[in-house]
């Protein structure tokens, strides 16, 4: 009698246990699109080898991570002014996601033709605070580098 009551109560806390378990959805938080209408200002300063370019045009693209060759691929272009004695190109309002920055400026040592320097790098805003990022964006020409250096080192 002892072990038939032994094996009622082990039968009966097994059923409660297995009958605890549910099934919960999974919550995924809500991923806003990137882009204007937040409160995150980046501040863009195109350089070449740690030079503040001046004549540079800097070019922003929403939720994405990839370059894209052609400027009108992208969101918003603007053309670098001085701020606070820096060549800068400000995007004001910018929620929180995915960025990818694109510059072409003009770099005289390497030649007079004009947005002779290229380059660009994703940019992630991760929170909704009211804050200023400060982004050093390097850009180079490759050949123009080369062509440049093996005529001045023959």
């Amino acid at each position: 009698m002892r072990i038939i009551k032994n094996i009622a109560i082990v039968a009966l806390g097994a059923l409660l246990v297995g009958s605890c378990v549910r099934e919960n959805e999974e919550i995924v938080p809500k991923q806003e699109a990137s882009g204007p209408g937040g409160n995150a200002t980046l501040r863009v300063h195109p350089q070449y080898h740690d030079e503040d370019l001046s004549d540079a045009r800097v070019f922003i693209r929403y939720n994405s991570t990839e370059f894209f060759v052609d400027t009108v691929d992208y969101d918003t272009a603007i053309t670098v002014t001085v701020l606070n004695g820096r060549p800068t190109a400000v995007f004001p309002n910018l929620k929180p996601g995915d960025y990818y920055i694109h510059a072409i400026g003009t770099n005289t040592t390497l030649g007079t033709e004009k947005w002779n320097t290229y380059g660009g790098a994703p940019f992630k805003i991760i929170d909704t605070f009211a804050r200023t990022y400060e982004l050093n964006l390097h850009i180079t020409n490759p050949y123009l580098e080369w062509l440049y250096y093996s005529q001045q080192n023959p």
